[in-house]
C-alpha cells in the first residue's frame, strides 16, 4: 500500500489541478488564504479496479504549495505520543 498526490501547476491560467490517493491533506498558501488539497481516491493497492477523480483550485500569483509525507505526522515523542494532524 501506498499513499500519493499528483499535481499539475498551470501557472497560465493560475490553476492548480490534484489527484490524492489516500494521502493526508496538502496544503495551497496565499496571501490572505489557507486551503486544504483533500484526498480524492483510497490508497494505493487497498482495492483492485480503484477510480481516482481530479480537484482543481485557484492558485492565485505568490501563492505557495505546502507538500509533506505522512510521517511527519506519525512521528511519536519521546512519551510515545504521535504527533498527529491536529498538532
Amino acid at each position: 500500500f501506498l499513499t500519493c498526490i499528483l499535481l499539475e501547476l498551470d501557472s497560465n491560467q493560475n490553476r492548480l489541478i490534484y489527484s490524492s490517493a489516500g494521502h493526508i491533506p496538502q496544503y495551497i498558501l496565499s496571501k490572505n488564504s489557507f486551503r486544504k488539497m483533500e484526498k480524492t481516491g483510497r490508497i494505493i493497492g487497498a482495492l483492485p479496479n480503484t477510480q481516482y477523480i481530479s480537484k482543481e483550485q485557484d492558485f492565485p500569483p505568490d501563492s505557495k504549495i505546502l507538500l509533506f509525507t505522512d510521517g511527519l505526522i506519525e512521528s511519536w515523542n519521546s512519551e510515545k505520543e504521535e504527533f498527529g494532524e491536529e498538532r
